[in-house]
């Protein structure tokens, strides 16, 4: 029998002059034999990263507020085209503060994003979009930085949001009728 064109014995020879070829283990050769790796101290280099990193997160979510505050004014003294630039930009801020705070542990600030995110894009108009609201948004996300309120924030995290929807309720957001 053959296949494509080659017999039994010339697959055979073909077989005989092949070699498995190992790649270089380029990480074993950076080690130095009889040191490896500790695993407690690796632990502690990550954990100490993650902490460095949180601590960076925080200031740009402090940042952040900071653009939230100037957008807000936007919101609070425009109309027409310029309200509704407005309100994107604060979309967007908020866009951007939910995606990173679940990274660093932050869920409410997830939470609160999201809320605004659906409240602005739930609105027929930019009129409709109430500026007294957003800035409950804003300052419960403030309380969540400013108290590094982690998780869902147990007890506090509770209160946080129930004092929000309360507030945004009379300012027109979301939960009032």
């Amino acid at each position: 029998m053959t296949t494509l064109g080659h017999s039994a014995s010339a697959r055979a020879e073909d077989k005989a002059r092949c070699e498995t070829v190992e790649p270089p283990d380029f990480l074993k050769e950076k080690l130095i034999k009889g040191q490896g790796i500790d695993a407690a101290e690796a632990e502690r280099r990550a954990l100490a990263a993650v902490a460095t990193m949180q601590e960076d997160y925080l200031r740009q979510a402090h940042k952040d507020l900071g653009r939230a505050d100037r957008a807000l004014a936007k919101v609070r003294l425009s109309s027409g085209p310029a309200l509704a630039e407005a309100l994107d930009e604060v979309l967007w801020i908020a866009h951007e503060m939910r995606g990173q705070a679940g990274t660093f542990g932050y869920g409410l600030v997830t939470t609160i994003g999201t809320e605004i995110c659906r409240y602005i894009e739930a609105a027929e108009t930019p009129e409709a979009v109430r500026h007294d609201a957003l800035l409950v948004y804003v300052d419960a996300m403030r309380a969540v930085i400013g108290g590094r309120v982690l998780g869902d924030g147990g007890e506090v995290g509770e209160q946080i949001l129930a004092s929000m929807y309360a507030r945004a309720a009379k300012g027109g957001g979301p939960g009032s009728a």
